[in-house]
């Protein structure tokens, strides 16, 4: 059969470690080899049988002499009344005068690579030893170490006991710590379960925490700039206290039994031992304090210590792992009110994000944090870094920034979000790609939804039909009165006269007591319909009747949440527009161009009731016509200015500079070209003049107040606030009293006859 590797089991991980180097260097690993195979059975138990006499015959006599001959020394100069009293009496007479930072010495520093360094007092260019080897102390600790290999850890634990406080006299913190780790090692072993010594071994680990941490604390002041410890920051090089500290740290966290229903106190152990470790170290153990503060329910301090260990992580230049620690902690402040820290972890990761090259990402995160950064808690320093980034990653990273703008179509996505809204948003951006696949000329650009900068404010948002002429035109002639486009009572009223006029006469009856009964029965008939549809609800609602070629204004509030000036150029509605006629629609959703005609671009619209120069808005398309025997999706859409019936609707543009932390009011008309449904979805401006920026509008709708259930749930119902049916055209009429010839003084006296002219204008575009 197949010869066994004997050495398998023992060489197993040096030889992994080995072709894993090999292999990121570019090269082939060498072939697996087998090792012994030259070995005979009998050679086999012949080094075996060597081995066990070896043992019993030579390596434990050795260690029962060394026992016993320690043992002695230790009785005759430790144990006994007389020793006692003597150790008593002349205890300060060992003193040396050696000063602390000479006991430790830095002999042992670890350095991660680096060299160590070592204590400027010594003797011949060496470090002093604090106890030699035939001192007594030194003894005591290696009969100590000794029974503590032997697994006699009740002896071992009374020798710990005899020599600690010969260094608590001695202000050898080093060595007291180390032997409180030994002494809580033996309770640990003695009572594995934590049935007799749970209290005693966890207050010796606490004890040699802490000794440690004062050690770490001397040896780092009297080294000085080598370490790093002078200028206050975290040092280069960790003192070897520091690292007896985060190696005894480590293995509390790595035996269950040691922490069990202690984790609170585990976890405040870590993070002090932390204070004095480099980044790296300190980033371990922070990460380690983070999971025990989540075992114990302290979900804050979880996400704090993870985002100091993200912190760490990154100035050790570890990229994926502060990556990890950033996002672990950034669920547990998402939706709280702990707004601020959210802020910095995400700031956090953006940065990070981006250090790593993961543009798409830090696209989004930092394209929320410019939304959301306001009242001066975020330096201007800061903000313009965002700024800065979110820019660059723009120019340099189109295709990452385009995947990163996709993701943000979801309006809640904030680290986050409903499958609803998910839904939403992937049927957007997948209509973009319809266009994008029946469309071989067109070409998407980068455009940033949601970005919440500027903020519009979408609770503010007010539709009119347009009136900013009727004021310029006839300001200059206006006489009596001031203009007013009328209340929808004032045309009920008059709606109500009529109709009462015209049944009273259709009976031949021209009583004024007639007249005003079918008055009183028409409101009487007006009421009963509006308490019917309150009842109905929101079913009962409707867009608003419109004109064709009736320019509307859009007014809502639009205000910059940072401490830096914005530029806003090319601000205009986003709407779509689907014709009554042929069922086309006509769109500006989503910054997809398609090439048409250049001179087309620059064509201007003129209405008589505005002032306003309108043009088509940009990234404007039209599906294509359907036929009977089409199927759908197979045509290309075009743009408006190949087509013969043109755009749909036009817009203005206007430019807008909007100063820190202001807010200021925004009008913006849209005017429609043929009959249908219009829908005005939200608007889109240039920021800095290079970064399109699209926000939708969210529009809150009524209360439904027909059902029980609706009112308890406050359920609300469609909004037509922005939803506008499109008719014929229509007449718009104005109304003017003005002195007769245009001549003459507005003002009359009581009883005065004087003549005036009613003056009466339409400018719709159709005749009245």
């Amino acid at each position: 059969g197949e010869e066994e590797d004997i050495w398998e089991n023992w060489t197993g991980a040096f030889w992994s470690y080995y072709n894993q180097t090999v292999s990121e260097q570019g090269e082939n690993p060498p072939p697996k080899k087998k090792r012994g195979l030259c070995l005979s059975v009998n050679d086999k138990l012949a080094i075996r049988r060597y081995i066990a006499t070896m043992i019993t015959a030579g390596l434990l006599p050795a260690l029962e002499r060394r026992i016993s001959t320690l043992n002695m020394n230790v009785s005759n100069a430790k144990k006994g009344v007389k020793n006692v009293f003597k150790n008593l009496l002349f205890r300060g007479k060992k003193d040396t005068g050696l000063s602390n930072a000479s006991v430790h010495g830095f002999s042992g520093v670890s350095t991660h690579g680096r060299a160590s360094f070592t204590a400027a007092k010594s003797v011949g260019g060496e470090p002093e030893v604090r106890y030699r080897f035939d001192s007594i102390e030194a003894q005591v600790r290696l009969l100590a170490d000794t029974l503590f290999l032997m697994r006699d850890y009740e002896a071992s634990l009374s020798m710990y006991k005899l020599v600690k406080d010969d260094y608590k006299h001695d202000r050898c913190l080093l060595h007291y710590a180390s032997v409180h780790e030994m002494m809580g090692l033996c309770y640990y072993l003695l009572d594995p379960y934590g049935t007799r010594y749970s209290r005693d071994f966890f207050n010796m680990m606490e004890t040699a925490l802490y000794n440690y941490a004062r050690a770490a604390e001397e040896e780092t002041v009297a080294a000085g700039p080598a370490i790093g410890g002078s200028s206050g920051g975290r040092p280069t090089l960790a003192p070897t206290a520091t690292r007896l500290a985060t190696r005894l740290c480590l293995v509390l966290t790595s035996t269950k039994q040691m922490y069990n229903n202690r984790h609170m106190e585990i976890a405040d152990l870590l993070a002090s031992a932390s204070s004095h470790e480099t980044p790296l170290g300190a980033a371990v153990l922070l990460e380690q304090s983070s999971s025990h503060y989540f075992q114990s329910g302290m979900y804050r301090k979880y996400a704090f210590h993870m985002l100091m260990a993200g912190h760490m992580f990154r100035s050790a230049e570890q990229e994926q792992h502060a990556f990890r620690c950033f996002t672990s902690a950034l669920y547990v402040y998402h939706g709280g009110k702990w707004d601020e820290l959210h802020n910095h972890l995400r700031s956090s990761l953006a940065a990070q994000l981006y250090s790593m090259g993961r543009m798409s990402v830090a696209l989004q995160l930092y394209a929320k944090l410019v939304g959301t950064t306001g009242g001066g808690r975020v330096s201007v320093r800061s903000q313009q870094k965002f700024l800065s980034h979110l820019v660059e990653i723009c120019r340099g990273f189109k295709d990452d920034a385009l995947i990163g703008a996709d993701r943000m179509w979801d309006a809640d996505d904030d680290d986050g979000g409903t499958k609803k809204s998910n839904d939403k948003s992937n049927s957007t951006v997948n209509a973009f790609e319809d266009v994008l696949r029946v469309t071989p000329d067109a070409m998407r650009l980068l455009e940033i939804p949601n970005m919440d900068l500027p903020r519009v404010l979408d609770s503010s948002l007010a539709v009119s039909v347009e009136d900013a002429a009727v004021a310029g035109d006839r300001g200059a002639t206006l006489t009596f009165g001031t203009v007013s486009p009328g209340t929808e009572s004032v045309w009920q009223d008059l709606m109500c006269s009529v109709q009462a006029e015209l049944r009273a006469d259709a009976e031949n009856n021209d009583d004024i007591e007639t007249v005003i009964d079918e008055i009183d029965k028409e409101k009487a008939d007006l009421a009963f319909l509006a308490r019917s549809k309150e009842r109905a609800g929101a079913s009962a609602a409707a867009p608003e009747v419109r004109a064709r070629m009736e320019p509307l204004t859009v007014k809502f509030a639009m205000s910059n949440p940072l401490s830096v000036q914005i530029q806003l150029s090319e601000i205009q509605l986003v709407a779509r527009l689907t014709s009554s006629e042929n069922g086309r629609v006509c769109t500006s959703e989503g910054a997809v161009v398609i090439p048409g005609k250049e001179g087309e671009r620059s064509k201007t619209w003129s209405f008589h009731s505005s002032r306003k120069a309108f043009i088509m808005g940009d990234f404007t398309r039209t599906s294509p016509t359907k036929g009977d025997d089409d199927e759908d999706g197979d045509k290309p859409w075009v743009s408006p200015n190949d087509d013969e019936e043109g755009p749909f609707f036009v817009v203005d543009k206007t430019n807008l500079a909007v100063d820190p932390g202001t807010s200021t009011e925004v009008k913006l008309s849209i005017c429609p070209l043929v009959t249908g449904d219009l829908e005005i979805v939200g608007v889109r401006c240039k920021l800095f003049n290079e970064l399109w920026v699209y926000h939708p509008f969210h529009v809150v709708g009524p209360l439904l107040q027909n059902t029980r259930m609706n009112r308890a749930n406050r359920a609300r119902g469609e909004s037509y606030l922005l939803k506008s049916k499109i008719e014929h055209d229509m007449p718009s009429l104005t109304v003017d009293i003005v002195p007769h010839g245009g001549k003459g003084d507005a003002t009359v006296l009581q009883g005065q006859i004087s003549s005036w002219t009613l003056r009466i204008s339409n400018l719709g575009t159709a005749p009245a």
